[in-house]
């Protein structure tokens, strides 16, 4: 077996989003609490950007509903980054769920188109309010099918949301673990 490459250390300075623009609705209160969600995926399988757009304090946070995020792409690590788009928050709980997230307010859903997929390899989105530029950073990561992967639970990857072990501590229950299913 050959010994995984080492990984790049993806720490390109972060691309300068330009002026804040105007708030589609009333700006949001309290400190910005978002969320990228890394995904590992095969090549030639959908590529899709998630985050969670959140202010406030944990567990009273509030969504980010129906604001615009602009996406950009640190493609395999590079130096240079890519403006993908941009995308609006969701205000309902309208969107089919991907990646086994379900749409709630806040949520932010993003195909990558079929003319600008990912490679092989590591690849940082770094995803920004368009309203007061906070931002939320996630890794897309593009592995061969078959390849042995170690993955490990810090941030509510593995269980139902990010707080599921606060929630724990507090209530003394166990935390509910999401559904896993094996790639091919």
């Amino acid at each position: 077996m050959q010994p995984c490459p080492a990984a790049s250390k993806c720490d390109a300075a972060a691309p300068d989003p330009g002026q804040a623009r105007p708030w589609r609705h009333k700006a949001p209160s309290g400190a910005a609490n978002h969320r990228g969600r890394d995904l590992f995926v095969n090549p030639g399988a959908p590529q899709w950007i998630i985050g969670n757009f959140r202010y406030g304090l944990p567990l009273l946070e509030s969504a980010l509903s129906d604001e615009e995020v602009d996406i950009y792409l640190l493609r395999a690590c590079g130096a240079t980054w890519e403006k993908l788009g941009s995308a609006l928050t969701t205000a309902t709980a309208s969107h089919a769920a991907v990646e086994g997230v379900v749409d709630e307010p806040g949520r932010l859903f993003f195909e990558i188109p079929a003319g600008k997929a990912l490679a092989a390899g590591r690849h940082r989105v770094r995803l920004v309010v368009a309203g007061d530029l906070t931002v939320t950073e996630l890794n897309i990561e593009v592995v061969p099918s078959g390849a042995l992967l170690f993955v490990t639970d810090v941030d509510g990857t593995l269980t139902t949301s990010e707080d599921a072990q606060t929630i724990s501590l507090l209530t003394g229950a166990p935390p509910a673990r999401t559904r896993t299913r094996r790639r091919s």
